[in-house]
């Protein structure tokens, strides 16, 4: 019983972790936009997303490291490939960040690989 209550806490914790992640990565996105767009708001967002990276390094998540590294389809989705963009089989560009819960993969980075 008890390590089927275990399992379950850990279910619900992932479950969690996945629906946080989306609102992470729309952070992500708004920082990406005009660097000249009104400061105070970036700057909140800014504050946001290092909250959010705290709260989820305190969990345990981790980002899955994605550009200039070889691709593992364990770790990385790939979304296209492009030819001739350094080393064959290396990631030149993240289209959305991947996360591992300790080393079980939460969701899995989405990338551009060379060919």
């Amino acid at each position: 019983q008890q390590r089927r209550a275990d399992e379950a806490i850990s279910a619900e914790r992932e479950r969690l972790l996945r629906l946080i992640l989306p609102a992470a990565d729309n952070l992500t996105r708004a920082l990406k936009q005009d660097p000249a767009a009104e400061d105070s708001l970036r700057q909140g967002v800014e504050l946001t997303r290092r909250e959010f990276d705290r709260i989820l390094t305190a969990e345990g998540v981790t980002r899955i490291a994605t550009v200039g590294n070889e691709f593992n389809p364990e770790w990385h989705e790939a979304l296209a490939t492009v030819p001739n963009q350094g080393e064959p089989n290396t990631i030149v560009e993240e289209i959305e960040a991947g996360y591992k819960l300790n080393d079980k993969l939460l969701r899995p980075a989405q990338v551009i690989v060379s060919t």
